[in-house]
């Protein structure tokens, strides 16, 4: 756990998944949204297959926390700087499902907060 705090660009990172305001799934409209992030969007769909973000299906929605609320999909989500460009986290195989360290990784909750992030792993 501590080296995953020492990691250079976490706080950016956790900025790229936190959207400003309370952002419930029937709020969502199709193209980019802000985020807490200095430089990077999120890119939401609504294919009749439910929601996506960056192209990630998003697999439980509107999650309530302490902060605001979740929205659980199966990747880490990665600002281009962090992942070779895409924002999927991929290492740019393109297999795009690594976590901040280049491990494989599934089950990640990406979090839409009031204020402050939320990650967790499920």
């Amino acid at each position: 756990m501590e080296a995953l705090f020492a990691m250079p660009g976490l706080a950016e990172i956790l900025k790229y998944h936190v959207v400003p305001g309370k952002v419930m799934v029937t709020d969502l409209m199709v193209g980019e949204v802000s985020t807490m992030h200095p430089t990077a969007n999120l890119t939401v769909a609504l294919p009749e297959s439910g929601a996506t973000v960056n192209g990630k299906a998003v697999a439980k929605a509107d999650i309530m926390a302490g902060n605001g609320v979740i929205h659980e999909i199966d990747t880490v989500l990665m600002p281009a700087e962090y992942d070779g460009g895409d924002g999927d986290g991929g290492d740019d195989g393109d297999g795009g499902e690594t976590d901040a360290s280049g491990t494989a990784s599934h089950g990640v909750v990406v979090a839409v907060a009031l204020a402050g992030a939320a990650v967790r792993r499920v």
